[in-house]
């Protein structure tokens, strides 16, 4: 159950409609997803199930960033810089990315649920993709899968605002940027496996995803998420060797430039955006008619103006600050701002310890890809809101929960061991998960007295995974 959940999860994140709804926020479509209700039905089964969920650290670090925003809302709801709808939407939209980093650390048990997440991250990732080629050499555009407002009462919704988010580009996102961001994670996951693992026939299905999911990045043609990607891939070829990847990331280059040539006199081209004089202009109105307005804000930068100001507060006339700091800064203050890096750092800092330090393969994996992952949504930050829109943030908070549980698992397996218990029984046992002495089958007890024989012939945790005889479960 607990995995069928996890998988349930992923495909709602990656290919879920939007779903209008005819509630009335000022200024504001609502939106509801597949995902904004599997996560509390997967946390209540979780909790009643399971008993009390694991809380790991970072939770410490999400609770202290919530409390400069509540402060901040509460009093722009006073001061009328925002009012409590608003606060409540983009406020409870935060909350429920950090439940979606409980539930998915809570979900993940073993260390086949890691490897079956990250292959369906992939496997979302690849169907996305195959739709914009569809759409691509078509030339039909149009939402893989698409809920009328009509069909929800939803009236008042903006249906030109969704028919904007058709084409091979945004596959039902209305930004390049949220289209791009999904395929800027899958990118990266899918670098992280390639040249992590030793089997030449994964090498070689990691590297075609990651071709193609370069190509609909390029398409969305979002700067920001394709800067992001490059930082990332930088950063996992100083993770695992330059030298060994000098001629992958160069073929890369090379291809990124030609899909940049291609693209440009494309019939789905939006606005210049890669050309120079796109880059430019967007640049000039950050400069001139964004930043300047949220620095200008008078004093009350320092405290903020509360969740969902921008747009509404007389002193924020802008629908988005282009820059994710000063966004958290005019909403939850300095102090928010502080808080906000701090888990931000926190979320990076686990990450780079289970790619750095982790014993298997798919795990570093994973957490290779959170780490360069957040590394280019904190530099698309930079002229971005980058963590407000949904699917990237989705993508990065359940790679987090990954990320944290794996860590869990790997402690709880070296644990294990160093109680002198065969390391491959003891994964065949499933104690780090909490089931002590339960066996799903017959097949379980022949396969324990396997890793019983054998674990005096080989050292433990190198052993290759014993049904499938794959290395994504060997040692590094």
């Amino acid at each position: 159950m607990s995995r069928l959940g996890l998988i349930a999860l992923i495909l709602a994140i990656g290919i879920s409609p939007r779903i209008p709804l005819p509630i009335a926020i000022p200024g504001r479509d609502f939106d509801l997803r597949i995902e904004d209700l599997l996560i509390p039905v997967l946390g209540a089964y979780l909790c009643l199930k399971k008993g009390r969920p694991h809380l790991p650290r970072l939770v410490g670090a999400m609770a202290l960033y919530m409390v400069p925003v509540a402060v901040a809302s509460v009093i722009g709801i006073v001061r009328d810089t925002t009012t409590s709808s608003r606060a409540l939407v983009f406020g409870l939209k935060e909350v429920e990315y950090f439940c979606l980093f409980l539930v998915v650390c809570n979900l993940t048990r073993r260390l086949r649920d890691v490897q079956v997440a990250a292959n369906t991250v992939l496997l979302v990732g690849l169907a996305n993709a195959l739709w914009s080629l569809w759409q691509l050499g078509t030339g039909t555009t149009g939402q893989l899968l698409n809920i009328s407002p009509s069909m929800t009462g939803a009236f008042s919704y903006d249906t030109y605002r969704v028919s904007q988010s058709y084409g091979p580009g945004l596959i039902g996102e209305l930004s390049p940027f949220s289209a791009g961001g999904l395929y800027m994670f899958v990118l990266l996951m899918a670098l992280a496996r390639a040249w992590l693992t030793k089997s030449r026939k994964e090498q070689q299905v990691c590297h075609g995803l990651a071709l193609c999911a370069t190509l609909c990045l390029v398409v969305t043609e979002s700067r920001v998420t394709i800067v992001g990607a490059v930082l990332g891939a930088g950063l996992l070829a100083l993770l695992f060797g330059v030298r060994r990847l000098a001629r992958p990331l160069a073929f890369g280059l090379l291809v990124a430039i030609g899909m940049l040539y291609v693209t440009s006199n494309s019939e789905y081209q939006l606005s210049g955006r890669m050309s120079e004089n796109g880059v430019q202009s967007s640049a000039s109105i950050r400069e001139t008619a964004v930043w300047p307005i949220v620095l200008s804000s008078g004093p009350w930068l320092m405290v903020g103006f509360g969740k969902g100001a921008l747009n509404y507060a007389r002193e924020l006339p802008i629908t988005e600050a282009h820059n994710q700091y000063l966004r958290v800064m005019a909403e939850s203050g300095i102090c928010g701002l502080l808080c906000f890096l701090l888990l931000l750092v926190s979320t990076l800092r686990a990450s780079a310890k289970l790619a750095t330090r982790g014993s298997f393969v798919i795990t570093r994996a994973v957490g290779a890809a959170t780490l360069a992952g957040g590394v280019g949504l904190a530099s698309a930050a930079i002229f971005q809101d980058a963590f407000t829109a949904v699917i990237p943030n989705e993508l990065f908070w359940l790679l987090a929960g990954l990320t944290v549980a794996a860590l869990r698992i790997e402690a709880q397996i070296a644990g294990g061991a160093r109680q002198g218990e065969p390391a491959t029984e003891h994964w065949l046992r499933g104690r780090y998960v909490g089931q002590k002495g339960r066996w799903p089958s017959p097949l379980s007890a022949v396969a324990r007295d396997l890793a019983i024989v054998t674990s005096g012939l080989a050292s433990p945790l190198r052993d290759e995974c014993l049904s499938g005889g794959c290395d994504t479960f060997s040692k590094r």
